[in-house]
């Protein structure tokens, strides 16, 4: 029983270790393949004019008394015209795919096309090579470059290298007749394609680990510029209103008076408080004192121009920065702000609240160094005058 638990647990940890496996290489072929268009496009480029030199050189001389050394000659000439021409058609397929973002059908039939020609091709050659040679140099490289410059999953390299050791093993008993040689060179074939396995599967785990870390260091990436953007937002916005805070207003505010100093154009702020809000709190609760800050902020933001700023100033107060504005007409903003709040009203529950808000207008000054506080005190005067005047009124510094 003992026994029999430990081959279940056994089997059970290798399939869920092969299955993650499976998973893995599933997530990162897409990348794979793009990698892989890429690198027949420029194995291409060194591919045809390898091919053209070997077709020219063989092509010297080629007429010969003996007819083996011919037959040998035509044989590479002609292997590497098609290898040429395929290399060619592959590549110019390639240079026209690497762009593309989206994996199709095509893209992985060409990698898989490529790595089934360099092998077979290998076999081919060095079977044209045994009329004349006993070396099976050309299968050692095609199945060295193979693993070396392509990425295969671990199952695909097995199959494509088995089905090159096949026609390799075949393709040189057709011609080398030397059965001693023939058992060294299939022999040393397994030992080839032992290489290229080896290879592919070093390079396919090193660059899947790759791009797993390079998603890994992107998600991070990705997870602290959102968390930057919070940061942000909430060092610049106020939460519950969406208006500038008053840290991000006091900077704009800093910035306008640089500009006024340089320029002497006039510009104003406004500073306004909710009548009553106490009351508003004490009869309704704070969650319903809470919904009229956010419906003045709307009804704020929704009115005032392009080129101004709002700030919810703190607790029940709001700041707002009019640039390019004289006193006067920053007066006549305000007078449409407050009609535009006293026109607004809330239902809760079948109950109409109405509330309005008193206003503060002052200028902004470059002429000295304290000109911002000394504007937000004179809007505070003002905003003070219209509190003792009868609240939901607008007065000027």
């Amino acid at each position: 029983m003992k026994i029999e638990g430990f081959i279940d647990n056994t089997g059970k940890k290798i399939r869920n270790i092969l299955s993650q496996m499976v998973s893995v290489n599933n997530s990162v072929m897409n990348d794979i393949v793009l990698i892989n268009i890429k690198r027949i496009f420029y194995a291409s480029i060194i591919a045809m004019p390898i091919s053209l030199a070997h077709i020219i050189i063989f092509s010297m001389n080629i007429s010969s008394s003996d007819e083996k050394e011919t037959k040998w000659r035509m044989g590479i000439i002609i292997s590497h015209i098609m290898l040429f021409f395929i290399m060619g058609i592959l590549g110019c397929l390639c240079l026209f795919l690497r762009k593309k973002e989206k994996i199709n059908l095509l893209m992985r039939l060409i990698q898989n096309l490529t790595i089934v020609i360099i092998l077979i091709f290998g076999a081919v050659i060095v079977s044209i090579d045994q009329l004349v040679t006993p070396n099976i140099t050309p299968f050692l490289v095609a199945c060295t470059i193979t693993g070396v410059v392509f990425l295969i999953r671990p199952l695909v390299v097995i199959i494509a290298y088995l089905g090159a050791f096949i026609t390799f093993y075949y393709a040189i008993g057709l011609t080398q007749m030397d059965q001693a040689i023939l058992l060294s060179n299939r022999v040393n074939g397994i030992t080839a394609m032992g290489i290229g396995i080896c290879l592919s599967l070093i390079l396919w785990k090193t660059n899947v680990s790759n791009i797993l870390q390079k998603r890994f260091i992107l998600k991070q990436q990705q997870e602290l510029a959102e968390k930057n953007g919070e940061l942000e937002y909430l060092a610049f916005y106020d939460s519950m209103t969406g208006l500038y805070s008053r840290r991000r207003l006091e900077e704009l505010l800093k910035n306008e008076i640089s500009v006024i100093r340089r320029y002497g154009h006039q510009s104003c702020i406004i500073m306004l408080d909710i009548d009553n809000f106490k009351k508003i709190n004490d009869n309704y609760g704070h969650p319903i004192g809470d919904m009229v800050i956010k419906q003045i902020a709307y009804v704020l933001k929704e009115n005032i121009r392009e080129t101004d700023a709002v700030s919810r100033w703190g607790g029940e107060e709001f700041l707002i920065l009019l640039p390019h504005t004289s006193l006067s007409e920053a007066t006549s903003i305000a007078e449409k702000l407050r009609k535009f709040i006293e026109d607004e009203s809330m239902f809760i529950k079948e109950r109409e609240i109405q509330f309005t808000a008193s206003f503060g207008v002052a200028g902004l000054s470059g002429d000295k160094n304290d000109s911002l506080e000394l504007a937000y005190k004179d809007a505070d005067k003002a905003l003070y005058l219209a509190k003792e005047r009868g609240r939901n009124c607008v007065e000027t510094a």
